[in-house]
């Protein structure tokens, strides 16, 4: 006996409507779940109840999930690596493991102490360099004192007593962004100096600021 054809049109019993929207649903969801996986293709569904209700499927999204927890037990596995690095959960690693573990240790420590030495080296040679300009302040201000005094004006040289050693390392420093800082006394004044330079004609100077001493 052939079997009729079904003719499609609102059923009008509502719980019978509501029974039938279930099961056609879940059909059209493994429908559209099995021909995303069988012919390959990205396939969307959206579909409301009759009380607006939203159901719906990706097949992107079963991607995502497959990708996620491909990626959590990456994750986990990282974490065990990381905790026998620290000396934590080695009662189950077997004596092969353990030698792997050790290699890898040494070899970690082998760079961390490569990087620390290359760290030093640069800091002396910071060091070296601070000390050249001090060197070169204090041979600038020593010609500079010298030429006044040339010219008849008597300054007092502040670097006579300064000795750069580690016995003068509280009276000067460098700050982190290469400026020179001493310890000073800022005594304010004003003060005209005057002398004649020969043939060069009079020259006037008038200081009007701070001098250290």
């Amino acid at each position: 006996m052939v079997r009729g054809k079904t003719q499609v049109k609102r059923i009008e019993n509502t719980a019978s409507r509501q029974v039938t929207f279930s099961k056609r649903r879940n059909g059209l969801m493994k429908k559209a779940y099995e021909l995303s996986v069988l012919c390959d293709v990205n396939v969307g569904l959206i579909v409301f109840s009759p009380k607006g209700k939203l159901y719906d499927f990706a097949s992107s999204r079963h991607q995502l999930q497959h990708e996620a927890a491909k990626i959590a037990k990456r994750i986990e596995v990282l974490e065990a690596s990381q905790r026998k690095l620290i000396g934590e959960g080695l009662s189950s690693c077997s004596i092969d493991e353990l030698h792997e573990l050790e290699k890898h240790l040494e070899k970690s420590l082998t760079k961390v102490r490569d990087r620390k030495n290359h760290l030093l080296d640069e800091h002396l040679e910071q060091l070296r360099e601070n000390y050249q300009i001090l060197v070169q302040i204090k041979e600038l201000s020593v010609g500079m004192t010298e030429l006044l005094r040339i010219h008849g004006i008597n300054v007092p040289n502040y670097w006579s007593d300064l000795i750069i050693s580690k016995e003068t390392k509280g009276d000067f420093s460098f700050d982190g962004e290469g400026e020179f800082e001493g310890k000073r006394n800022y005594v304010n004044f004003d003060e005209q100096l005057k002398f004649d330079n020969n043939d060069q004609g009079f020259i006037e100077d008038t200081y009007s600021g701070g001098l250290w001493r």
